[in-house]
This record gives structure tokens, sequence and C-alpha cells, in this order.
């Protein structure tokens, strides 16, 4: 027979781990989003220059001053705007040229990085969040025999 405590912890150890299955999930599914735009753009990816065309100073959450350029650049004479919205830890200037990659088919849609590795850390963290989860509630499952 259990006991009160015993149930309540079975409780919320099964809603912790839910919910870190719930944001291994989620983690999981934008750093595969994030890798599958990558791989579009190395196959169909079409290079451009663009401009900075601005600066925008933000404080990240680690209390930081941040510059995150605005990217201008052009396809067929039509104007587009990129504003990388991850950590820029690079140095840019207004005027200065960047070089982009873009999808033919949705020029909107581009990155001036080179490698996915936002992905690649999306993908671990929910990973190491999903295994945490089942390994938590493995525990919980085995201390208390089901």
């Amino acid at each position: 027979m259990q006991t009160q405590e015993e149930l309540i912890f079975k409780i919320v150890m099964g809603v912790v781990s839910v919910g870190m299955t719930a944001l291994g999930g989620y983690l999981l599914y934008q750093g595969i989003r994030i890798l599958v735009f990558h791989r579009a753009l190395r196959r169909r990816g079409r290079p451009v220059t663009g401009r900075v065309s601005g600066l925008k100073t933000w404080q990240s959450p680690y209390g930081a001053q941040v510059l995150t350029p605005t990217i201008t650049y052009q396809v067929q004479g039509r104007t587009y705007q990129l504003t990388p919205k991850d950590f820029t830890y690079r140095t840019f200037w207004v005027g200065q040229q960047v070089p982009l990659r873009y999808l033919p088919e949705n020029p909107a849609k581009s990155t001036w990085h080179q490698t996915p590795s936002l992905g690649l850390r999306w993908v671990f963290l929910g990973f190491l969040c999903a295994v945490l989860a089942v390994s938590t509630l493995w525990e919980v499952l085995m201390i208390f025999g089901g």
C-alpha cells in the first residue's frame, strides 16, 4: 500500500516527465525544421549579397548588449530584409556586404549562417530532455514498484 506522500511524489514526477517530454519534442521539432531548411538551402539555395541597412541594439537574457543587423537584399528587383533571430556575436556595420543564401521558390526565406549549428543544438537538447524524462519516469516506477 502506498502512502499519500509516495502517491503525490509519483504524480509530481509523472507531470515533470510529461513536461520534459513535451519540451524535448518541441526542441526536436524546431531543430529538425532548421536542419531541413539548411539542407534545402544547400541543395537549392541561390547566393546573393546583402547589405547591412541597420543595427538594432537589445539586451540578451544574460545582460549583455547585443547588436542585431538588419540585412537588405534584392532578388529579381524585389527587396527583402533579414533580421537574424538568434544571438549574433559577429561584428557588423551599416553598409557592410554580407553573403546570403535564399530559396528560389521563396526568396524571403534566407540565412547568412554557413552551418546549421543552431538546429543541431536544438536537436541535441530535445533528445537530452526526452532521455531525462524517460529516465525520471523509469526511476519513479522502479522506486515505487509501478
